[in-house]
């Protein structure tokens, strides 16, 4: 009888530790990568992170990824990273060549496991992207970190319904979770950005700066997130374009809000982030083109307000004739010319 409820006891043991091990392991649905989270249970990893893999906006016919990020291929997989988050835009079109360009020259290039914060570019094509990858809105646990990912195209720059809630929820259940050690949220657009000074440096390099005007951000997300930074740390990523780094932590708290996006340029750079095993966070910033990078937490407002001032006239003309306000005051100006010739030419 003791022989059988061994065999009993040891059954049930080996039926759970399979259920558990099945449901730590993490399939990415981008290339079919596993995060084998259990295996992790008393060691560091790693993860690595940026924006817009697409690159150049102003590349208006790319039908490639990014030459900075194809170009990193080989040291990203030398890398070895446990996961890669992509931050949105990771192609630029919904037609079939350059989706299967970026099925070629990345999902089946790249060996670790990739996730991606949707941008608007996949979004144009809202059903092809889920048909092929899945929700949108996401969360899962290695170790001690909890990882939340959004989608900021449902209502463009606001968290609202369904996702709303989905985010307060994971945001109170990780404030009395005490096995969560550390919390990263993953978004396209910078849903966050009007906190303190950050739209003031943000304005100048995105002309889509006026859709954060939401006030569900700082009037209920904000709130709840300083809250539970009080607790545990609190990372919120996010990689449209305009930022090629940026940090800014909150003063007496420990929530920090970082930017990183490419744009096939010299300022390229991914970020990565270590994690102990005694669940401590550290990050630093790499380059895709070899370029010696400061600590991350240099790249704050001061930074930035600096760098804007002292670009060049040609990187300034740049980021104004991409800025659509810019297009609509030509525009303007040249329909109220026209009105006036025509005006003029009637009197006559």
């Amino acid at each position: 009888m003791l022989t059988k409820l061994k065999f009993l006891l040891f059954g049930i043991f080996l039926l759970f530790n399979y259920q558990l091990n099945f449901a730590e392991n993490i399939v990415s649905t981008f290339n079919g990568k596993v995060i084998k989270s259990d295996s992790l249970t008393n060691a560091s990893y790693s993860f690595i992170s940026w924006g817009h893999w697409y690159g150049s906006i102003m590349n208006l016919s790319s039908i490639l990824p990014s030459s900075t990020l194809l170009a990193n291929i080989n040291s990203i997989n030398k890398l070895q990273p446990s996961f890669i988050m992509g931050m949105g835009d990771i192609y630029r079109n919904n037609d079939s060549l350059s989706f299967s360009n970026f099925q070629a020259l990345i999902l089946n290039t790249i060996t670790s496991p990739i996730f991606n914060a949707v941008g608007n570019h996949e979004m144009y094509g809202r059903t092809f992207y889920e048909s092929h990858f899945g929700k949108t809105i996401y969360s899962f646990k290695i170790k001690g970190e909890l990882y939340i990912v959004l989608d900021s195209e449902i209502a463009l720059c606001e968290l609202e319904g369904e996702q709303l809630t989905f985010l307060k929820n994971k945001l109170d259940s990780a404030l009395h979770d005490n096995s969560i050690k550390n919390v990263f949220i993953f978004s396209h657009k910078l849903m966050w950005i009007t906190i303190d000074n950050c739209m003031e440096v943000f304005k100048d390099i995105n002309s889509s700066y006026q859709c954060y005007d939401d006030t569900t951000f700082k009037n209920q997300i904000y709130p709840q997130l300083v809250n539970l930074s009080d607790k545990k740390p609190v990372y919120w990523l996010s990689g449209d374009h305009g930022f090629s780094l940026f940090y800014h932590k909150i003063k007496d708290h420990n929530l920090t809000f970082l930017a990183c996006g490419i744009n096939d340029c010299e300022e390229d750079a991914y970020l990565h982030f270590s994690i102990s095993n005694n669940d401590q966070v550290s990050i630093q910033a790499h380059s895709f083109v070899g370029k010696k990078l400061m600590p991350v937490e240099n790249y704050n407002i001061d930074y930035w307000k600096n760098h804007i001032y002292h670009m060049n006239t040609i990187a300034k003309a740049q980021l104004m004739l991409y800025n659509k306000y810019f297009w609509c005051g030509i525009a303007i100006s040249l329909l109220i010319l026209l009105i006036g010739i025509t005006l003029l030419r009637l009197r006559e």
